[in-house]
């Protein structure tokens, strides 16, 4: 669909779920576009944290981050709770750029019912137990979409996905990786970027 399109409910309207993703997508655009009148750097990392020790392993493992993506989408991972989000580092080259990346697309994967179109999906389905807000005794099953993330190193195609870039790494004399201090992310607030904001 073209266009920033409102969904008109009225008595009548026959109810399908083409009305509830039209409404999302709706509210997601809208919610970009003002964002984007407000400031020009509209997205970028809000906060991120990686196991440091990992990098010492040859491995770059994301812990927790939240990010809006430059096609306005905010995506909030936690490691505790999502799938672990981890790379191994390129052994033969001494520089390593590492990306967050998204598939640049709607879809979910993993719908009962639905067919599997052969694209990756930007979500994943799940099943959560969601207790009521007045009544937390009243439990129920809603299927949920969890970011569908992956991680990318330098010269790793990702045609089909968007990405914002978490992390230059450099080898250090005794051949570990090591975060470049001078390297500052795309962020939308300095405390997101410590070597920023020291």
């Amino acid at each position: 669909m073209k266009g920033l399109r409102k969904v008109v409910w009225a008595e009548g309207v026959f109810l399908g779920q083409q009305h509830f993703q039209l409404w999302d997508r709706y509210l997601e655009k809208y919610q970009h576009l003002r964002a984007k009148s407000l400031s020009p750097f509209n997205w970028g990392i809000l906060s991120h944290r990686i196991d440091s020790d990992s990098l010492a392993n040859g491995q770059y493992k994301l812990l927790a981050c939240d990010v809006i993506f430059p096609d306005g989408r905010l995506v909030s991972y936690e490691g505790n709770a999502d799938e672990a989000l981890s790379c191994q580092l390129d052994a033969s080259g001494d520089h390593v750029e590492v990306m967050l990346a998204i598939p640049s697309n709607d879809s979910v994967s993993g719908i009962a019912g639905y067919q599997n179109n052969s694209r990756l999906g930007a979500w994943a389905a799940s099943f959560d137990q969601i207790p009521d807000e007045h009544d937390p005794a009243r439990v129920r099953e809603v299927m949920v979409g969890r970011p569908n993330l992956r991680l990318f190193q330098t010269g790793e195609p990702q045609e089909h996905f968007v990405s914002v870039k978490l992390a230059e790494l450099v080898r250090g004399v005794d051949g570990a990786f090591a975060l470049n201090k001078k390297f500052v992310p795309p962020v939308c607030h300095l405390e997101a970027a410590p070597a920023a904001s020291s």
